[in-house]
């Protein structure tokens, strides 16, 4: 059936071709003609015409459903046209794949090492020490030591407790209890042996009260110039981030949107989104790979201490090492902007993504023009291609990569699958945009979810499964077969305890049974001084262990072995402790 609604003078024609696939009608072809500054639904007066073949073909109509308008500029759409046109775009040729130096061969924790190596825990191990002597001097000084308190039973944390430590991290994410006390709970309900076989409740407690990631001595007060609020996770934050940078080559499309860290404390940036599974917490603008959702880049919002920033100064600092090389940016209606699409265009990187209706720079009739279910309308300017399609509700959008063109998809409804035509633009848009919610899906699955009053320890925490979801990624694009999430972490956590019963071993000295200890050559040296004391003394382990036998008293030492990690008098028990296989 085919309606025309005529007016006089024609400055605008408009063809709707609108295929009823869903309703089971016949295709309804409707030419509009009217004159400037007058309204198609005014006094529309319909003629029947015949609908026969020989009135169809001349028509020769792309069977797309497309709305094509041609506004004069009088409509205010000045540099839009209805002509779409090929646009020369820019090839993507890069190497794709992992630049790390794992392969086939390489194990979890070697691809979990590429983003939490040995030295990182020694830098954690390091600023938790140092913090806990800052504060237990701060309160002996002023006289707030108290005898049973966990300060005053602190004793320094070693490399293999930070092992273990993050070993029942990894094991606390894939095993959710309601409290930190129930995994050493003998009650049988909710009974496991894996955090009890490494060390007791009271000491992974104290280490996780006393983490720290940075020296606490260099942090700037805010309100000064250089003022960090980040300044409590920088070393970590700024590792990750170069990390994820080097170890892949990301494919064409690439994902940019917003992460959320889960927090419901006190902090003046924490933010409230409604759209996030976690809808309080603190924000981050993430690029991804939108294929793997691997990410490459990410940025933590501090409100207004991080200082004034522009959408388009986000986009840059996030994207700007993958520029010119042809990628795709797939982003949501918070970063569009014709002006944001232009400025990547002239960096040879496409961009697709919805846009919101009161956007500088979009054409004025995508206000103001409504559109029936199913109806589409397009203008080009240049490089530049806006969309505005009518599902449930409209959708705008904007591509530099695409022309315009729909297909037909099937889709689900309340009366099962039915076919919908849409714009390639969105559907490709629907296809690229989920990287970053993938990634914070697949987060929400195993996170370390204790409460903490300290907004840093979650961020860290948050971050550390990030590192380990990018691991896993790698990791399994190494191998064929590939692994779940959870089995990678358990296999993560397994080792990290292994390593850290290693590292316990090799730092152990057994001096009875050591041959080094009577053959080696061995020096005396003073105790290096300590945070605590210019010269700290340790007990003697000759004069100790003679004492346990006979009177139990023991005698200190300014002096020791540091190949045996022993305090010694000098000379008389140096030399019969490194002489005498029983010197007791």
């Amino acid at each position: 059936m085919i309606l025309l609604h005529s007016r006089p003078t024609m400055s605008s024609v408009t063809f709707t071709f609108l295929n009823n696939y869903s309703r089971g009608l016949n295709p309804i072809i409707t030419i509009l003609c009217f004159p400037d500054n007058s309204s198609a639904e005014e006094n529309e007066e319909d003629i029947p015409v015949e609908d026969t073949a020989q009135h169809e073909a001349p028509l020769d109509i792309d069977p797309d459903p497309v709305r094509v308008r041609r506004h004069s500029h009088a409509d205010g759409d000045v540099g839009w046209s209805d002509q779409d046109m090929a646009v020369e775009l820019p090839v993507f040729e890069e190497d794709v794949g992992v630049s790390a130096t794992v392969d086939a061969q390489s194990d979890e924790f070697d691809c979990f090492s590429l983003f939490f190596p040995k030295e990182m825990i020694k830098l954690v191990k390091t600023e938790t020490n140092r913090y806990a002597g800052q504060c237990i001097e701060k309160l002996r000084r002023s006289n707030k030591l108290k005898p049973n308190s966990l300060w005053h039973k602190w004793k320094p944390v070693k490399l293999f407790e930070m092992y273990k430590f993050f070993a029942i991290i990894m094991h606390m994410c894939v095993v959710q209890k309601p409290q930190i006390n129930d995994y050493w709970s003998t009650d049988p309900v909710v009974h496991s042996t894996f955090a009890s076989g490494l060390f007791s409740r009271d000491r992974f407690k104290a280490i996780l009260f006393m983490l720290h990631l940075n020296n606490n001595s260099l942090y700037v007060q805010k309100g000064h110039p250089n003022y960090d609020p980040v300044f409590k996770i920088r070393p970590f934050f700024d590792f990750f981030v170069t990390k994820c940078n080097s170890f892949l080559k990301p494919g064409e499309w690439l994902t940019i949107d917003e992460g959320m860290c889960p927090f419901r404390g006190r902090i003046n940036f924490r933010v409230y989104m409604k759209n996030k599974l976690n809808k309080y917490g603190i924000k981050f603008y993430i690029i991804t790979v939108a294929e793997t959702v691997y990410v490459l880049n990410i940025e933590m919002y501090v409100g207004s201490s991080g200082g004034k920033s522009t959408i388009q100064d986000i986009v840059d600092r996030l994207s700007t090492n993958y520029y010119g090389k042809g990628h795709t940016i797939f982003m949501d209606r918070f970063y569009s902007s014709p002006s944001l699409f232009k400025y990547l265009f002239q960096k040879k990187t496409l961009a697709v993504g919805t846009v919101m209706k009161n956007r500088k720079g979009l054409p004025p009739v995508f206000k103001t023009k409504k559109l029936k279910s199913g109806e589409t309308l397009f203008l080009r300017q240049n490089e530049l291609l806006a969309v505005k399609w009518r599902d449930t509700r409209d959708v705008l959008a904007l591509s530099t990569r695409h022309q315009f063109k729909s297909s037909a998809v099937q889709v689900r409804s309340r009366k099962g699958m039915v076919q919908k035509v849409k714009p390639d633009v969105i559907l490709d848009y629907n296809k690229g945009k989920t990287g970053v919610d993938h990634m914070d899906q697949l987060l929400s699955y195993y996170p370390f979810g204790r409460k903490s009053m300290k907004w840093w320890k979650k961020v860290f925490f948050h971050l550390l499964m990030m590192a380990t979801a990018n691991s896993f990624i790698i990791f399994n694009k190494m191998h064929e077969k590939k692994m779940p999430f959870d089995k990678f972490l358990k296999a993560i956590g397994n080792r990290l305890a292994v390593e850290g019963a290693s590292e316990e071993s090799s730092s152990t000295v057994q001096p009875s049974t050591s041959a080094s200890r009577l053959t080696a050559r061995h020096f005396p040296m003073k105790i290096p001084p300590t945070e605590k004391k210019e010269n700290p003394t340790r007990y003697c382990k000759v004069c100790s262990d003679k004492g346990k036998a006979t009177t139990g008293k023991r005698k200190e030492s300014r002096f020791y072995c540091k190949d045996c990690d022993v305090a010694l008098c000098v000379p008389d028990c140096f030399q019969e402790y490194h002489t005498k296989k029983d010197f007791v």
